[in-house]
């Protein structure tokens, strides 16, 4: 007689989905737990630190309120502040067209330092 392939029960399925998740859970936990070590190792040598962070929100807001502050603008964030805590959490149309008004308004600048790294002196078209 040939023989047959078992299948497995929707128990056994059901275990080795568990194990699976188990394992990739502790995977995730280890990464963490070496990512969370590589920071801490980085903030002690002085090459990051939380407060000049520009890849988080925290730490660009901070820039830019220091930078405020310190040009004698923070009479004026605050006032852009105050408006953008009335936009809904369905705003998603109002949050685009200020993305797009902050750029077009901060265009010359950045062109002027090229700061989007574009080629011959011109900032490229996306500078975010």
């Amino acid at each position: 007689l040939k023989g047959r392939a078992r299948r497995m029960s929707n128990h056994q399925f059901a275990l080795v989905q568990f194990q699976y998740c188990q394992s990739l859970t502790a995977q995730i936990n280890a990464y963490n737990q070496l990512r969370e070590e590589d920071l801490n190792e980085l903030k002690s040598q002085g090459i990051i630190d939380d407060e000049n962070d520009l890849s988080s929100p925290k730490g660009l807001f901070k820039v830019v309120h220091d930078q405020a502050l310190d040009d004698g603008y923070i009479n004026e964030l605050t006032a852009i502040l105050k408006n953008l805590i009335t936009i809904p959490a369905s705003g998603d149309i109002v949050w685009a067209n200020i993305s797009k008004i902050v750029k077009s308004a901060c265009a010359p600048t950045q062109a002027k330092y090229n700061l989007g790294g574009g080629g011959k002196g011109g900032a490229s078209k996306e500078t975010y």
